[in-house]
């Protein structure tokens, strides 16, 4: 949140007390304007919001024609029956532990992901 000054309206700057050993925002000189007794010592917060999911619509239908990834005739197509897929590991985040493939069917380029990969506990 940011606090500006009551008598000249510029923004205040934090910084510490260090005899009362206390957060104080003070405005910059000429203005002597500084306030004191501050209910929260929290200067900044820098939330990282990021999407744990790997968002199947990003991925291009057309990826099946990539000829560097792996392929298999093990991956059965839930639309058009094909048992052909190109497959790679969805993007990890620092959060999942798990190992999720992402297939893309080579005839009619339908996604899905499959998580079963770890469950051969």
């Amino acid at each position: 949140m940011m606090r500006f000054c009551k008598s000249c309206n510029n923004m205040l700057y934090p910084r510490e007390n260090r005899i009362n050993k206390t957060l104080e925002y003070s405005c910059r000189p000429p203005c002597l304007y500084v306030e004191r007794n501050i209910d929260s010592s929290c200067v900044f917060i820098n939330q990282l919001i990021r999407d744990s999911t790997t968002r199947l619509e990003v991925i291009p239908s057309d990826v099946n024609k990539d000829p560097t990834l792996q392929r298999t005739k093990d991956a059965y197509c839930a639309v058009c029956s094909h048992n052909e897929a190109v497959f790679f590991l969805a993007e990890q985040t620092s959060k999942s532990t798990a190992l999720v493939l992402v297939y893309v069917c080579c005839k009619c380029g339908h996604k899905w992901m499959d998580t079963s990969a770890t469950s051969n506990s």
